[in-house]
């Protein structure tokens, strides 16, 4: 993380986004016209579907094209049938391994168009069934298909698939609208009024009383309760009506607010932490770590001040509240927080609500869960309720703290608690009284009910999430393994002699999901999580689609639109799969995940890792909609993940996250960031980390077979575009670097980009080459062009930046809070110094310098020096900037 102070943050939270820079505002609107284009250039690959006429709009007011008396572009999509009663005029199922399944089917019919299932469980039975009689899946050549008509799928059960389903598709019907839910739907719920203005009441039963969600099933429904239907173009594209607030205080907006606007100040944390049972603190010595010499900080060593190369590794203790119990950091949360019933004033100056507990006591407040923002604003936490005290202005903790890996207090952050009865007040609220099975739901107070102040009750669908995965396509657990040099694949130990890729290997493969939407799964933030490796987070390990021990797998073409945790999650052993053309839309925690397993810094006993991870052509916006540790791609302990052609914008952390320097070979190609960091801090839109070493399989492709390495594959980062902003939690983007190479990150090669409002920053790291780039107006806070703390391996050449100052480079002690140890006589010194050359630097004045505490080289000193060689400085923003932006993004 980034530890040297900043000066003139309070200075960088008020006014105009382009006055903050020095900049114009057709500077600014022309930038947002670039992401525009680029987007649309990016969105030409993807499929057709019933919410492809949607993303155009998102785009657009992500970017606040409106400011710029611009219209997002206007590129039209086929849209496809979206009717849930079409007729089945088809004729019988082309191949016996063809059934169909509808919505208004019947499991005793035989499958075909005519005469289709209901269920989905009921056809993977069916073309398990029918394989067998053919011989079994042993016999290559037998794929499935399973063609799903227009509607909406209410799963009552996880739809479970394993090496018996291997070649089967399960695909929309000629494009049709087709939704997979995780909810039970309750049917002509007769909410009538109760005498609490606005309040209207039923006795429902619900098979997930715990459950922190409620959606209106239809919009048409959500009309009758006067509840705004448009906070998600891609769900109301499906016919989804929107989701309810869980009551909350202060009263707030999950999906379009960010913090601090519907959140308290905590006021304190009150005495004690959990958990604390005492624990084991593990180093060890040897391999050495990845990091290297850094002049301020000394040898290999990092925040934790663990000695000269060690893996440090906490079991138990604070590492407690994991699942496994281990983490990379040894220490504990709070078990709850003090609050003011007054409003007040953030550290940026902005208006927070006060908290109103009026009518609360200890019993309303089991159940409900407390969000809490950390106190470097690194993520958050939530806990669930324990007690809540009025004379001393308390909340208590009863378990929680697990959602991001740090450890730490709350100070005085932004804070709100949902799930308690007596803050339903606002309307769009709702409250499930569990002691008497009675729903609630908040209307606008002027009437008794929805409809126009009539006294009657009205009559709606909902939809109670229930299900946490609402597909898992899993293996066997003893497929195929690594040998003992950690390269070449074995059989599983009960199938000797069979190569993966077939049933009896214990992998699951050559599953397809193609044109469908998955939607309504259940929270997971008071689930189990877990710290795979040593970067920052902690993760889930689970999505609405869930998928380990397997090859092969592909989505296309899908939506994940409202889920209420991960998205999509790889798990451990996957090979050879994507994730293509598909729509992540306010989903509750990350989008996708690619995560594995390991022992320390073993990743050689087993194959517990995705490898060779495709993710392309998608569009990711609105995560983090409970976890504010989130992205739209998360990896750890995995290998070789590529993230091409895709559109990424709108989250309050990172929009990629790389959490270790495991493996590898990683690509982001010719993609679009943008609005990420808004609601945390220190961060950017690409963050990555590497505070620990592996030994793992050598893939370099030229190691003899079983070869292991402590050195993973080069990353590269090519042809993207990556902008902080426009919008965020202080309305002028996160101003954080676009680029964040954090705690050791190593063999980067960053080229051919685009940056805006960013620039590249390297932390605790070495072997970087930043080539090609151009940079436009990174900022003071982001550290300008590049700043780079000392470690070999250093390349920055070749580069475009217009900076609004006149040092556009920070490197050790630019800001002069620690002596500089930057000694250019020196070879030694120099060795961990970035090499510099053949760039091109725009400033206000033409002018540049490097600072370095007390010294301070302007740059024909620089290239006496033999720094700088080749390389020029310019006064102004160069002409002809779009001209080179539009060139390296290649539209």
């Amino acid at each position: 993380m980034w530890r040297i102070p900043l000066l003139g943050l309070l200075a960088l939270v008020t006014g105009s986004f382009a006055n903050k820079f020095g900049t114009s505002h057709a500077f600014d609107c022309d930038a947002r016209k670039l992401a525009s284009d680029f987007s649309t250039s990016l969105r030409s690959k993807a499929p057709p579907t019933p919410w492809s006429s949607t993303v155009a709009a998102d785009v657009a007011d992500a970017l606040r094209l409106s400011e710029c008396a611009m219209k997002g572009s206007q590129q039209q999509f086929p849209q496809s049938r979206v009717s849930s009663q079409q007729q089945h005029t088809g004729a019988a199922a082309s191949s016996n391994l063809t059934v169909v399944v509808a919505s208004d089917g019947s499991d005793d019919n035989n499958g075909t168009l005519k005469a289709p299932f209901a269920t989905l469980h009921h056809a993977r039975d069916v073309l398990r069934s029918r394989r067998l009689s053919l011989g079994g899946l042993s016999t290559p050549g037998n794929p499935g298909s399973v063609l799903l008509r227009a509607g909406i799928y209410y799963l009552g059960t996880t739809l479970e698939l394993g090496p018996l389903d291997s070649q089967t598709t399960f695909e929309a019907y000629q494009g049709e609208a087709v939704v997979i839910s995780g909810g039970q739907l309750l049917r002509n719920v007769p909410l009538a009024p109760n005498g609490a203005p606005g309040r209207l009441s039923a006795h429902v039963v619900v098979d997930n009383p715990a459950a922190q969600q409620l959606f209106v099933a239809t919009p048409a429904d959500g009309k009758l309760l006067g509840v705004d239907v448009t906070g998600c173009r891609t769900a109301t594209a499906l016919g989804l009506g929107p989701r309810l607030e869980w009551a909350r205080e202060p009263n707030g907006n999950s999906e379009r607010q960010l913090q601090p606007d519907g959140y308290a100040l905590v006021a304190g944390n009150i005495n004690g932490s959990f958990p604390d049972p005492p624990g084991l603190h593990m180093e060890v010595p040897e391999p050495a770590s990845n990091s290297t010499f850094f002049p301020v900080f000394g040898r290999d060593r990092d925040p934790r001040n663990v000695p000269a190369g060690y893996i440090w590794y906490r079991v138990g203790g604070g590492a407690s509240r994991f699942s496994p119990p281990h983490t990379f950091w040894n220490g504990t949360v709070a078990a709850g927080l003090r609050f003011n019933a007054t409003g007040g004033i953030d550290r940026h100056g902005r208006h927070v609500s006060g908290f109103n507990t009026t009518g609360w006591n200890t019993r309303d407040s089991h159940g409900g869960v407390a969000h809490v923002f950390h106190n470097a604003l690194w993520g958050s936490w939530v806990f669930a309720l324990d007690a809540f005290d009025a004379a001393t202005r308390t909340l208590t903790f009863l378990s929680g703290g697990w959602q991001e890996s740090r450890t730490g207090f709350m100070g005085t952050q932004p804070f709100f608690v949902a799930g308690v009865g007596p803050a339903l007040d606002a309307p769009g609220e709702w409250w499930f009284d569990k002691t008497s099975s009675t729903l609630h739901v908040q209307t606008n107070a002027s009437t008794d009910s929805a409809t126009n102040g009539s006294h009657e009750a009205v009559v709606v669908d909902l939809v109670v999430p229930k299900l946490r995965t609402l597909v898992s396509i899993r293996g066997n657990a003893k497929a195929a393994t690594h040998t003992a040099h950690g390269c070449s694949a074995s059989a599983s130990p009960h199938v000797p002699n069979v190569p993966p890729g077939t049933a009896s290997s214990g992998l699951a493969h050559s599953i397809t999901f193609s044109g469908i939407a998955f939607t309504h799964s259940a929270t997971t933030q008071l689930e189990a999580y877990e710290v795979p490796s040593p970067g920052d987070w902690a993760i889930h390990r689970g999505g609405a689609l869930f998928v380990e021990q397997a090859e092969q797998i592909k989505l296309h073409g899908c939506a994940f639109v409202r889920t209420g945790g991960n998205a999509v999650f790889f798990s451990n052993r996957v090979t050879n799969s994507s994730v293509t053309g598909s729509r992540f839309d306010h989903i509750g925690d990350s989008a996708f995940a690619a995560v594995g397993s390991g022992e320390l810094s073993d990743l050689v006993s087993s194959s517990s890792f995705p490898d060779l991870i495709t993710y392309d052509s998608n569009v990711c916006s609105g995560v983090g909609i409970y976890g504010k540790q989130s992205s739209c791609v998360f990896v750890a302990l995995a290998s070789r993940t590529t993230v091409r052609d895709s559109v990424l914008f709108n989250g309050p952390r990172a929009g990629i996250n790389i959490n270790d320097g495991a493996f590898g070979g990683h690509q982001l190609q010719r993609s679009l960031l943008f609005n990420f960091v808004r609601e945390t801090q220190d961060h950017g839109p690409w963050n990555s980390w590497d505070r620990s070493c592996y030994v793992m399989p050598d893939r370099s492709g030229s190691a003899a077979p079983g070869a292991v390495t402590t050195v993973p594959l080069w990353t590269h980062l090519h042809g993207n575009m990556l902008m902080n902003g426009p919008s965020g939690n202080r309305d002028l983007g996160n101003l954080f670097p676009s680029f964040d190479h954090d705690d050791g990150s190593a063999f980067y090669h960053v080229s051919n980009n685009v940056v805006v409002w960013g620039g590249f920053k390297n932390f605790l790291g070495h072997d970087k080459i930043w080539t090609g780039n151009l940079l436009l107006y990174p900022g003071r806070w982001s550290g300008g062009c590049l700043t780079a703390w000392g470690g070999p391996g250093h390349v920055y050449t070749n580069n475009t930046c217009v900076s609004q100052s006149g040092m556009p480079l920070q490197f050790d002690s630019s800001d002069g809070t620690k002596p500089c140890y930057i000694d250019y006589h020196n070879a030694s010194s120099v060795t961990n110094v970035p090499k510099t050359g053949n760039n091109v630097y725009w400033t206000p004045q033409g002018t540049f310098a490097l600072a370095c505490s007390q010294n301070r080289w302007n740059l024909a000193e620089l290239q006496a020096l033999g720094q700088e060689l080749g390389s020029s400085v310019h006064a102004g923003t160069p002409p002809k900037w779009q001209v080179l932006a539009r060139s390296l993004l290649a539209i």
